[in-house]
């Protein structure tokens, strides 16, 4: 059965959700809609380009139209990271297909492990600019009404879906790293931090934003920044969230602005007292 919002194939037959872009698989109930030849003749035209990100909904690329990709906010897709120039990217397009250009960036643009200047998108080119991490996927006209079917069919309509983790090495990724892709990606769920002392912090995100934080006897914002200071230790992100009374007021962009802030007057969480 294949996702009709970025291609992946999956196996399971039952599947409701995809495990690469999120998206909710057809129903079996839609089979009769979709496969009127109306409709089908519709869809067999259609040709999508796709930056598909993991627990995201995936980027849409409409032929013809550049995508700048940047910091500033007069991007078309900005990214929120001190990994990303201001204005980092550009997507543009060459006889129908879409191709990326370095727009002399300070930390480069990258493609299935490669640094590139400038490079034509291929289905399933790994694209990678500071946090942002994605897939290409060009989707073709549907070639016939078995394939048709294929894509369309489901088995169930209900399936409870595994929570996906990540995991990792303070020592390897920065903590700061860690939030900015999660707000990147408007993730939910809860990260845990594991220092070397035994010390354990936990932070609970939705869409990305942190709602609540505990550190030891620290709760909130005073968390988050003590966390933010740990090079050593290891962290895991789950999908399952786990409620609690919010005590984070400030945006997660307030709260790493403000440690970068500090880390540049040589300050540390102890030294902070605003």
């Amino acid at each position: 059965m294949r996702c009709p919002t970025c291609g992946n194939t999956s196996d399971v037959q039952a599947a409701t959700s995809c495990r690469v872009c999120g998206s909710t698989m057809p129903a079996a109930k839609a089979r009769n809609r979709a496969t009127d030849s109306t409709h089908y003749k519709k869809l067999s035209g259609q040709k999508r380009h796709l930056l598909v990100r993991v627990g995201a909904p995936p980027v849409e690329l409409k032929a013809d139209v550049e995508v700048r990709i940047g910091r500033s906010r007069e991007c078309d897709l900005v990214v929120q990271s001190p990994r990303v120039s201001r204005v980092h990217a550009l997507i543009f397009w060459v006889t129908g297909a879409p191709s990326v250009r370095d727009l002399v960036s300070q930390n480069g643009v990258w493609i299935n492990g490669a640094q590139v200047r400038e490079a034509r998108l291929v289905d399933g080119d790994e694209l990678t600019i500071g946090p942002f991490a994605c897939t290409y996927r060009r989707l073709d006209a549907i070639n016939s009404l078995n394939e048709l079917n294929e894509l369309l069919d489901s088995q169930a309509d209900t399936q409870e879906v595994e929570a996906t983790a990540m995991s990792g090495r303070l020592a390897e990724v920065s903590f700061f790293e860690v939030l900015e892709t999660l707000a990147l990606h408007a993730r939910t769920g809860t990260v845990e931090v594991y220092g070397p002392w035994g010390d354990e912090g936990r932070i609970g995100v939705r869409d990305g934003s942190p709602v609540w934080a505990q550190l030891a006897d620290l709760e909130g914002r005073a968390a988050i920044e003590a966390l933010l200071d740990w090079t050593e230790g290891h962290f895991r992100f789950s999908s399952v969230s786990e409620e609690r009374a919010p005590n984070v007021t400030s945006t997660l962009q307030e709260i790493l602005d403000e440690v970068r802030r500090r880390s540049e007057h040589g300050l540390d969480a102890r030294d902070y007292q605003g």
